[in-house]
C-alpha cells in the first residue's frame, strides 16, 4: 500500500501537465449519481468529459470522436461493460483508448475477466474520488509515453531496416558479380609474365576502357604503371609476386583501379591462376577474370556516406536529449540559460549562441539572458535588440518557423538594424522563437561572424531544441517561483522511468573481441533476474532460452557474426521463476571498416501478454464459427483479399441448396443474384467499402435451385479494414423477405382495385374538373386517362342528344312562329284574352331571339363537343401501346384542356400561346404518357407565369412594357408560352416549351428532377409532376428532358424523342 502510495503521489504531480492537454474522458456509467459525481469533479480538474449511461451509445461516441480514456461501467441495462469494451478492443480505430472499469462486482473472476478483456486498471465501487483520479492522470500518463516510446522504436526501426536493406542489396549484387565470374566468365585474359604484356584478352574489357585490341597486345612492360592507379602499385605488385610462389590449383583475387582512355579510373576484381609454367616449374602465363565494379564501389561509397548520416543524425539527437535533461533538471534559471545556450552553441559550432526572453507587458522587449562565445568572439550582453522598427524580429517572433539569413547584407528584414549587425561584425545568423502554449516567451540566435549556409539538419535540430527551450523556460520560471513544482519534476522523471518498465523492453549489447554481454536493467527484469548481479556469459545465456528454441536461437546469433545479418525472432525464456515466457528479440551487427562484426545490438522485448492474447483471439475465432454455422438466419464471412466466402448451412438451405452444392466463393454469390440487382448490390457494397454507409443493407432476388427468385435481405459490415482504409474481411445476414414482398404486391394491387372503384363514381363535368384537378396537383399518372375518359364518354351522351335536338327544336320553332304569323293574318283582333297573353310574351321578340338562342346553344354544344374530343384523345385510353402518333395533336388537346388556366388568368391578364410548329413525322410512342408530360410542363409554364408580378430587373434594362394591377403590382404586359417542334440533326423530334416566367435558380435546377422536390407552396403540389415526366420521357422513350433557365429571362424545357422505338408497334 506504501508503495502504492508512491506511485499515486508521483502521478498527481504530473496533473497540471495531463489536465493542460485538455484531453478527453468518455464516461459510461447507468447510475445517475456515480456519473454526475465523476462528471463534475473530472470537469473541475480540467478534462473534456463526456458523459452517458448507455452502451451502445458509448460505442458511438468512441468511434465518432476517440476519447483519451474510457470509465466503464459493467453492469448496464442492455449491453453490459464487458461487451462494450470488446468491442472497444476489436474496432481498430478504438482498441488502443485505455479503459478503466468502474464497478460494484469486487470478486476476483470479475477483474481477470476486465483485464483479460484489455482493461487497464479496475476500481471497485464504492470509490474515492482522489483514487479515480490519480489512477485516470496515471493511465493517461502511461498512454502518452508508451506513445512517445512506439512512435520512437518505429523511426529507429525503419532506419534499422534502411540499412539492412542496403546491406543485403550491396551483398546480392556482390554475390551475384562472383556467381558469373565463377561460372560464366564474360571477360577473360592471359597475362606473359616473363615478357610482361597481355597475350589475349575478350572485347569486353578494352571496349569498355575505350582501347583497341592491338593497343592493349603491344603495350610494353609499362603496362603497369601506366594504366593502374599508382596507390595501387604495391598491393598489385604483392598479388604477382603471391602467383609467383603459388601452387597448381591456387587462385588469387584483387581489387584496383584501370585508367581509361578518357582519364577516368574503373575499379576491377580480377580472379588470377597460374595457367603455364615454364621448364624449370616458374610460372610463366596467367590466367585471369576480371569484371568492372565501379558500380559496387559507388554503392559501397554511398553506403558509408548514408552511415556517416545517421551516425551523425544519432550524435545529434544524443546531443539534443543530453541539453533537454540538462535544462530539466536544473533548478536556477541563470544555470539554466548558461547550460542551454552552451550546449547549442558547441553542437551547431557557432560563434555564438544567445537566448533572450520576450515580455509584452508594459512594452515588447527582448531581453538578453545569457550567451556563449567563443573565445575569440565579442560578448553581446551589453547590447539591446529592438521591437520596434525590426521586422526581424517581429517575423521571428510571430511564427514558429526558423528564420535563416545565410548573407545579413542580403536580407530586407534586417535593414533597420543593419548599422548594429555591422558594429558587431555579424555576417550570418539563424534565428527561431522559443514559446510555450503557443505565445512567445523568448528567442535563441546563432551568430557568425563570416558567411555560412545553415543545413536542413542544423535547422530541424535548431527548431526541435527551441520547442524544449520553450517549454524549459516556462518550467524554469515556475520552478523558481515554487519549490514544489521542482518535487513535481522529478516525480515526472521517475514515472518516465517506470513507464519504460512497463513497456517491457531491454537493451543489450555483445562485445564478440571480449565476448562480455552488457545489460540494462528491464533485460535482468525480464529473465526474472537481480539486475545487481552481473551479465551472464553467451553459454549462460543460451541455457535460459528454452530447450527447443536454444537450437534456432544459436543459429541467428551464428549468421548475425559471420553475415552481419539483423535478425527478429519469437523465442521463449525460462524466468527465474520456473515460468516459460515469450520474448522478441532483435539484434543487428556493428562493422569495423574493414566490414568486420564486431558487437552486436539489440533489444529483448516481454510479449507473453501479447502471445496469451493472441491464444485468447484464436480461441474467441472457433467460438464465433460455432456460433457462426449454428446460427438461424442465413450468415456469411468473406475474405476480401482471397475472394473466399464462407456460406453457413441456413443460408445455403435458405434456397433450397444442399451443403455441398454451393462453392464458397464470391462468384457463387454473384452467379445466384438476379442480373437486374446485380448493379444495385454492387453499389451498395461500394458506398459501405468507401465509409459512406455505416453498414451494407440492400434487398435482392436470389435463385433457388427449383428456378424461383427468392426476395433476400442482404445486410453487413466491414469488420477489418488495412492501414488505408480498405476493406479486408467482412462478415453479414441474409434473410427472407419473399413473404413480406408477396404482401407488399398484394396491398399495391387492392390499393389499384379501390382506386378504380373510385373512379367509376364521376358522372358529372364538374366531377370531372374536381378529379381532373386533384389528379393533376397529385401525379397520379396511372390513372387519370380512364376517369377522363369515362366521364367524357358519359357527357358526349347527353351532349349528343342536346346537339341532335337543336335544328329539329329551330324548325319547331319556326313552324310555331309561322302559325302565329298566319293567325295574325286571318284574325287581326283576337278575343282580349289572347291580345292581352300576346302582348305579355311579346311574340315578336320571341321570333327574334329565339334562333340567336338557338344558335348560342348550338355554339355551346359544338365547345363541349371540341373538349370532349379533346378530353378523349388526351386520355387515349385505348392506346396503352406505343402507337404512331401525331405529337401535334397531343399537344392541342392539352391546350384545349388547360384553356380555362390560360383564359382565366388571376392577374388580369390572358396568357397568349405563341405556337411554331415544324413538319413532324408521326412518331412511335406512348401516347398517353406523352400527354401527360405536356400537361405537366404547361402546367408548370402557367404558374411560372403566373408567378412573375413583381417586374424584374431584366424587363426594365430590356425596356419590357408593363402593366399595374389594382394592388399596385407591375408585371409584364404580355405574359407568353411559346410552343415549337422541330426534327434536329440527330433526326429526332424536339418540343420546346418556352414560358415568360421569373426563371429558375441554378441551385433549384440541380434538383427540380428528384422525386418529391418542389418549390410551391404546401398543398400546391407533390414534387412528382417532373420527376415523372423525366422517367417517361428518358426511361420509357429512351428521349432526353431537359431544362434551360436563366433568373429574369424565363425557362425553356425541351424534350427530344426518337421517331422510332425498338419495339413492336401496334396500329
Amino acid at each position: 500500500m506504501k508503495e502504492s502510495g508512491k506511485k499515486y503521489a508521483k502521478i498527481q504531480t504530473l496533473a497540471p501537465e495531463i489536465c493542460s492537454l485538455k484531453q478527453n474522458i468518455l464516461i459510461v456509467d447507468d447510475h445517475p449519481e456515480s456519473l454526475r459525481l465523476l462528471s463534475q469533479f473530472l470537469s473541475q480538474r480540467g478534462y473534456k468529459v463526456r458523459p452517458t449511461r448507455d452502451g451502445k451509445l458509448a460505442l458511438n461516441f468512441a468511434r465518432s470522436t476517440p476519447p483519451d480514456l474510457i470509465l466503464l461501467d459493467i453492469i448496464m441495462p442492455g449491453m453490459n461493460g464487458y461487451q462494450v469494451c470488446e468491442q472497444l478492443k476489436a474496432c481498430p480505430e478504438t482498441k488502443d483508448i485505455p479503459v478503466i472499469f468502474i464497478s460494484s462486482l469486487n470478486e476476483v473472476i470479475d477483474k481477470v475477466k476486465a483485464f483479460g478483456l484489455g482493461a487497464v486498471d479496475y476500481i471497485t465501487k464504492p470509490f474515492e474520488i482522489e483514487e479515480v483520479a490519480a489512477r485516470v492522470e496515471n493511465q493517461l500518463l502511461l498512454s502518452r509515453l508508451s506513445q512517445q516510446i512506439v512512435a520512437q522504436n518505429a523511426r529507429l526501426q525503419a532506419e534499422i531496416e534502411e540499412r539492412q536493406r542496403v546491406e543485403a542489396e550491396l551483398r546480392e549484387s556482390q554475390h551475384w558479380l562472383s556467381v558469373i565470374i565463377k561460372m560464366n566468365p564474360n571477360v577473360l585474359y592471359v597475362y606473359d609474365m616473363l615478357e610482361q604484356r597481355i597475350l589475349y584478352l575478350n572485347r569486353e574489357l578494352y571496349t569498355d576502357l575505350g582501347y583497341s585490341l592491338p593497343e592493349i597486345q603491344q603495350m610494353p612492360a609499362a603496362f603497369l604503371p601506366n594504366l593502374i592507379h599508382p596507390d595501387d602499385l604495391p598491393a598489385f605488385s604483392e598479388h604477382i609476386s603471391r602467383i609467383e610462389t603459388a601452387q597448381d590449383g591456387e587462385s588469387f583475387e584483387i581489387e584496383y583501379r584501370i585508367q581509361h582512355q578518357n582519364g577516368e579510373y574503373r575499379w576491377f576484381f580480377s580472379m588470377d591462376t597460374v595457367f603455364t609454367r615454364t621448364a624449370e616449374g616458374k610460372p610463366w602465363k596467367i590466367l585471369g577474370s576480371a569484371t568492372e565494379i565501379s558500380d559496387r564501389k559507388q554503392a559501397e561509397l554511398e553506403l558509408k556516406t548514408a552511415l556517416a548520416a545517421l551516425e551523425r543524425q544519432i550524435k545529434q539527437r544524443f546531443l539534443l536529449e543530453t541539453i533537454t535533461l540538462e535544462i530539466r533538471y536544473s533548478l536556477k534559471q541563470d544555470q539554466v540559460f548558461k547550460t542551454a545556450a552552451a550546449q547549442i552553441g558547441r553542437v551547431f559550432n557557432a560563434d555564438s549562441c544567445l537566448i533572450h526572453t520576450y515580455t509584452e507587458d508594459p512594452n515588447p522587449r527582448i531581453s538578453n539572458v545569457t550567451q556563449y562565445i567563443k573565445s575569440e568572439s565579442k560578448s553581446l550582453l551589453d547590447v539591446e535588440i529592438p521591437v520596434q522598427d525590426n521586422p526581424h524580429a517581429q517575423f521571428v517572433l510571430s511564427q514558429d518557423k526558423v528564420v535563416v539569413t545565410d548573407d545579413i547584407c542580403a536580407e530586407p528584414l534586417l535593414e533597420n538594424v543593419r548599422d548594429l549587425c555591422g558594429k558587431i561584425g555579424l555576417k550570418s545568423m539563424i534565428a527561431v522563437r522559443t514559446s510555450y502554449q503557443g505565445k512567445p516567451n523568448g528567442m535563441m540566435c546563432l551568430h557568425q561572424y563570416n558567411r555560412r549556409n545553415w543545413t536542413q539538419d542544423e535547422i530541424g535540430l535548431l527548431k526541435t531544441v527551441a520547442a524544449q527551450m520553450g517549454i524549459a523556460i516556462a518550467q524554469a520560471n515556475l520552478l523558481e517561483q515554487d519549490e514544489q513544482q521542482r518535487l513535481k519534476l522529478q516525480q515526472s522523471e521517475a514515472s518516465l522511468a517506470a513507464a519504460q518498465k512497463i513497456a517491457r523492453i531491454g537493451s543489450w549489447e555483445f562485445d564478440i573481441i571480449a565476448n562480455k554481454i552488457t545489460w540494462s536493467e528491464e533485460v535482468f527484469r525480464i529473465f526474472g533476474l537481480d539486475s545487481t548481479a552481473s551479465e551472464p556469459t553467451y553459454i549462460q545465456l543460451l541455457r535460459m532460452y528454452h530447450p527447443d528454441d536454444r537450437d534456432s536461437f544459436k543459429e541467428t546469433v551464428s549468421l548475425a557474426i559471420s553475415q552481419g545479418s539483423s535478425y527478429k525472432k519469437e523465442l521463449r525464456i525460462l524466468h527465474s521463476s520456473g515460468q516459460i515466457r515469450y520474448v522478441e528479440a532483435r539484434g543487428t551487427s556493428v562493422f569495423t571498416e574493414t566490414g568486420e562484426v564486431i558487437k552486436l545490438l539489440g533489444t529483448v522485448m516481454d510479449i507473453t501478454d501479447r502471445k496469451q492474447a493472441e491464444a485468447a483471439l484464436q480461441l474467441s475465432e472457433e467460438r464465433f464459427y460455432l456460433a457462426f454455422e449454428g446460427s438461424a438466419m442465413g450468415l456469411w464471412d468473406w475474405n476480401l483479399v482471397t475472394g473466399e466466402v464462407y456460406f453457413n448451412s441456413r443460408w445455403k438451405t435458405m434456397l433450397g441448396y444442399e451443403a455441398d452444392e454451393i462453392e464458397n466463393k464470391f462468384t457463387s454469390w454473384e452467379q445466384l443474384l438476379h442480373p437486374e440487382d446485380l448493379p444495385q448490390a454492387q453499389a451498395a457494397l461500394e458506398t459501405h467499402f468507401q465509409c459512406k454507409s455505416s453498414m451494407y443493407e440492400v434487398e435482392l432476388r436470389m435463385l433457388t435451385k427449383s428456378g424461383d427468385w427468392k426476395w433476400i435481405l442482404a445486410q453487413g459490415k466491414v469488420m477489418e479494414r488495412d492501414a488505408g482504409e480498405n476493406p479486408l474481411r467482412m462478415t453479414g445476414t441474409h434473410i427472407d423477405i419473399s413473404d413480406r414482398k408477396q404482401a407488399e404486391v398484394d396491398l399495391q394491387f387492392s390499393e389499384q382495385r379501390e382506386r378504380e372503384k373510385a373512379q367509376q363514381l364521376a358522372q358529372t363535368l364538374e366531377h370531372l374538373k374536381n378529379a381532373q384537378s386533384h389528379l393533376i396537383q397529385a401525379e397520379k399518372m396511372s390513372s387519370i386517362g380512364q376517369m377522363v375518359a369515362g366521364v367524357a364518354h358519359e357527357i358526349n351522351n347527353p351532349i349528343s342528344f342536346i346537339y341532335g335536338n337543336i335544328i329539329p327544336a329551330r324548325q319547331y320553332a319556326r313552324d310555331l312562329v309561322k302559325l302565329i304569323e298566319i293567325y295574325q293574318q286571318h284574325y287581326p283582333e283576337p278575343v282580349p284574352e289572347i291580345a292581352a297573353e300576346l302582348a305579355e310574351v311579346d311574340v315578336d321578340f320571341i321570333a327574334e331571339d329565339f334562333p340567336r338562342i338557338m344558335a348560342s346553344m348550338q355554339g355551346g354544344a359544338n365547345r363541349i363537343k371540341q373538349i370532349v374530343v379533346s378530353l378523349r384523345n388526351f386520355s387515349r385510353l385505348d392506346e396503352k401501346d406505343i402507337k404512331l402518333t401525331d405529337i401535334h395533336e397531343g399537344l392541342e388537346s392539352t391546350l384545349v384542356i388547360l384553356q380555362h388556366r390560360l383564359q382565366s388568368h388571376s392577374k388580369g391578364r390572358e396568357i397568349e400561346v405563341v405556337k411554331n410548329y415544324g413538319e413532324l413525322p408521326k412518331i412511335e410512342c406512348y401516347p398517353a404518357q406523352l400527354n401527360q408530360v405536356f400537361m405537366n410542363l404547361l402546367l408548370n409554364a402557367i404558374d411560372a407565369v403566373e408567378e412573375s408580378l413583381v417586374i424584374s430587373h431584366s424587363s426594365l434594362a430590356n425596356k419590357i412594357s408593363t402593366v399595374t394591377n389594382n394592388a399596385g403590382q407591375m408585371f409584364e404586359q404580355n405574359p407568353q408560352i411559346r410552343i415549337s417542334t422541330e426534327i434536329n440533326r440527330d433526326n429526332q423530334v424536339v418540343v420546346r416549351i418556352t414560358d415568360s416566367g421569373p426563371g429558375i435558380p441554378a441551385e433549384v435546377q440541380s434538383r427540380m428532377f428528384d422525386p418529391f422536390f418542389t418549390t410551391k407552396p404546401i398543398g400546391s403540389g407533390t414534387g412528382l409532376g417532373l420527376s415523372i415526366s423525366y422517367q417517361i420521357v428518358k426511361d420509357s422513350h429512351g428521349g432526353k428532358l431537359q431544362c434551360h433557365s436563366e433568373v429574369g429571362r424565363g425557362t425553356e424545357f425541351a424534350i427530344e424523342l426518337p421517331i422510332s422505338q425498338k419495339v413492336k408497334v401496334k396500329s
